[in-house]
């Protein structure tokens, strides 16, 4: 008989949550992580699935759409609106500050701008170090997922597929796959693919993925090319650092008329996963950025924000 996962009882969950001393810093989430492990991995995961409540409850339209300074801005910066990542790193800070702030928060959503707030994202992956493993919540905690709280938006069934204007794929150049592709006259070929990496966690994709479309932004990147062009960068974690962007240009999608551009590059996968999962995102969007801006036509409108996310992660390079 399988027995019902429960979420730690909330006193419990609170007192670990004090462990942080109202900060979601790196060193204040160490403490916390070796709190959880040496309560054991049964704690850790029940530790996962309150946070994921609580997260949950935060996770409303109505806090979403608070303008809210962060700590590192300076003192005359303009509040910015929230991205869904970007609510969700917020939500990780109020949670880590405290119930109390929750429970502030909750009660009054104006909150979120009487306060400087830091990125709460290492929060979210403290149980799983604990634990030694990713853990799949029974809730979920990403932005919009709390039905309740946000308002509908309908999406026709027979909307068309739009590719996207640039995507990006993180590959274990370890772990070749042969798969068939099929292209839209009928034609098919053998192609080589590879797995994502084991220890590279979801969400750290997603926000790669996400972080370069804010990047971008909706302009195409590839005008000289037909509107069904689109761009993919390929960041393959091999065997060593090889960050001069290789482009291949006018491949056919697997669906449609249109055709793709691709842009490799290769990282020394041994070397990213022993960065701490935090650094993680930093460093394969400040890459990515880097290869959008190997193909970006001069002038392009999203060259600025390309080259703020590419300095970011400048110092986790070798020779930094």
């Amino acid at each position: 008989m399988r027995l019902l996962r429960r979420p730690l009882r909330e006193d419990e969950f609170w007192r670990l949550i004090d462990v942080l001393g109202g900060s979601s810093d790196d060193e204040a989430v160490e403490r916390l992580t070796e709190a959880l492990r040496a309560r054991g991995r049964r704690t850790a995961i029940a530790f996962a699935e309150r946070l994921a409540i609580v997260l949950h409850d935060l996770d409303r339209e109505v806090l979403a759409d608070q303008p809210v300074r962060w700590s590192d801005d300076d003192e005359d910066d303009d509040p910015i609106p929230l991205s869904d990542d970007s609510f969700l790193y917020l939500r990780a800070d109020v949670v880590a500050r405290g119930r109390e702030m929750v429970e502030r928060v909750l009660a009054d959503p104006e909150v979120l701008l009487q306060h400087r707030w830091d990125d709460g994202e290492a929060l979210l992956y403290a149980a799983d170090e604990a634990a030694g493993r990713d853990i799949e919540t029974r809730v979920s905690y990403e932005t919009g997922s709390n039905e309740a709280h946000w308002s509908r938006r309908d999406v026709a069934d027979d909307d068309p597929f739009v590719p996207p204007v640039v995507a990006v794929s993180v590959a274990d150049l370890s772990q070749p796959v042969e798969v068939e592709t099929h292209g839209a006259d009928g034609s098919h070929r053998q192609e080589v693919t590879y797995l994502p990496p084991d220890w590279l966690h979801r969400r750290t994709e997603t926000a790669v993925h996400t972080g370069l479309r804010e990047a971008v932004g909706d302009v195409a990147v590839l005008p000289q090319d037909s509107p069904d062009a689109w761009l993919e960068v390929r960041l393959g974690l091999g065997t060593r650092w090889d960050l001069a962007p290789r482009v291949e240009s006018g491949a056919a999608q697997a669906w449609g008329d249109g055709t793709v551009t691709r842009v490799h590059v290769e990282l020394p996968g041994d070397e990213v996963s022993a960065l701490p999962r935090t650094d993680h995102v930093t460093l394969l969007l400040s890459v990515a950025a880097t290869c959008v801006l190997a193909v970006l036509p001069p002038g392009h409108e999203a060259r600025p924000r390309l080259q703020g996310v590419a300095t970011a992660g400048r110092p986790l390079l070798p020779g930094s």
